[in-house]
């Protein structure tokens, strides 16, 4: 659906926004591609994660569809952050909300209509409809009709900023995910929030 009206897009993260899933990913990430460190596992989300592990950035290989195989089931039973249905629910009031996620579309569904969180979201682009985060701000800007200042990530990884603002995108950092404030300040965004509830306040104030 094309939209006549320029309407304002909220393009937020999953994994680390929505829910807490850094044990689950890096132990599954541990099994699957061997064991790393703490800090080296952050790392890889410093820059686009596909290009941190050198995989293809088309189709999905065998390690990446156990990844997710694995990831899946367990992910289901986590609990969404404390207090992001209702911020979530208020957004969407006000704005129009699509997930850009490096996991896949499927379990990203299925947790939220779990959740009661899938109506607030107009659209879930995941890695099967691209590894590029910069290419699915792209598709968003072609699917609302919107411009670069139009939109705004809210995301927990300096990696989602870098590849936000090549596509000419502002952000909001969120300190309960994968990335501390040091590391999320290195991506230069328009503010860094530390409780879900400062999430509306923050992202008025970048539109007003």
């Amino acid at each position: 659906m094309k939209y006549a009206v320029r309407k304002k897009v909220l393009l937020i993260d999953f994994d680390g926004v929505i829910v807490d899933t850094f044990d689950l990913c890096m132990e599954t990430s541990n099994k699957v591609w061997g064991h790393h460190s703490v800090d080296k596992y952050r790392e890889w989300f410093e820059g686009n994660l596909y290009k941190s592990l050198n995989i293809d950035q088309d189709g999905f290989t065998d390690k990446e569809n156990i990844f997710f195989k694995l990831y899946a089931p367990r992910m289901l039973k986590l609990n969404p952050i404390e207090g992001i249905i209702d911020v979530m629910g208020r957004l969407r009031e006000r704005y129009i909300l699509v997930i850009i996620s490096t996991s896949v579309n499927s379990p990203i569904e299925e947790y939220l209509a779990k959740h009661s969180m899938r109506s607030n979201f107009d659209k879930v682009f995941g890695a099967d409809i691209h590894k590029s985060k910069v290419m699915k701000i792209k598709m968003v800007f072609d699917e609302y009709g919107v411009t670069p200042q139009d939109c705004l990530f809210i995301t927990d990884t300096l990696g989602d900023m870098r590849e936000a603002r090549e596509a000419g995108v502002d952000a909001i950092g969120v300190t309960w995910g994968w990335h501390p404030r040091e590391t999320l300040e290195k991506g230069f965004p328009f503010t860094i929030v530390d409780k879900p509830s400062e999430i509306m306040e923050a992202v008025d104030r970048y539109f007003s």
